[in-house]
């Protein structure tokens, strides 16, 4: 979701992506391959950088699931806890935010197309971009550098 947002939020997709990953709570989660934290550092088309930590932990800690950053020439946005933060220059503008019932909204959308045999919100076209952002991503992480999408 936070993969979906930030690119929704670009003009241009995703050109090289640097990614690690950590495991530092329990052995039992490096024995099922769950990671406890990823951090995600994309380059966009028109130099846009773009930052997406998402963390999951065996207890869950509230305000502290999402957070993703974009740097472009323009300004600043962060979208972290309950918030999204704009900082167009020196001014900093703080809009409420409701994490839960924006992605309820997506999933719900999402069915409804689906139902309807209407267009789904997120196109085919996207999530193929999504999944070699991904792809990009794992590669990242085993090989420790940046790598195309």
């Amino acid at each position: 979701h936070a993969l979906v947002t930030l690119c929704h939020l670009m003009e241009q997709p995703a050109r090289a992506v640097y990614a690690t990953t950590r495991n530092c709570f329990y052995k039992e989660y490096e024995q099922v391959g769950a990671e406890d934290w990823a951090e995600l550092n994309l380059e966009f088309g028109g130099h846009a950088v773009g930052n997406v930590t998402v963390g999951r932990l065996p207890y869950r800690l509230p305000r502290e699931d999402i957070r993703i950053e974009v740097t472009g020439t323009f300004g600043h946005a962060e979208i972290a806890n309950d918030r999204l933060t704009i900082w167009p220059g020196e001014e900093t503008v703080c809009l409420p935010l409701d994490g839960g019932a924006i992605l309820a909204a997506q999933f719900e959308d999402f069915y409804q197309a689906i139902e309807t045999d209407t267009p789904t919100p997120t196109t085919f076209a996207e999530g193929l971009h999504l999944q070699r952002v991904l792809a990009a991503a794992q590669r990242s992480v085993a090989e420790g550098r940046t790598c195309s999408v």
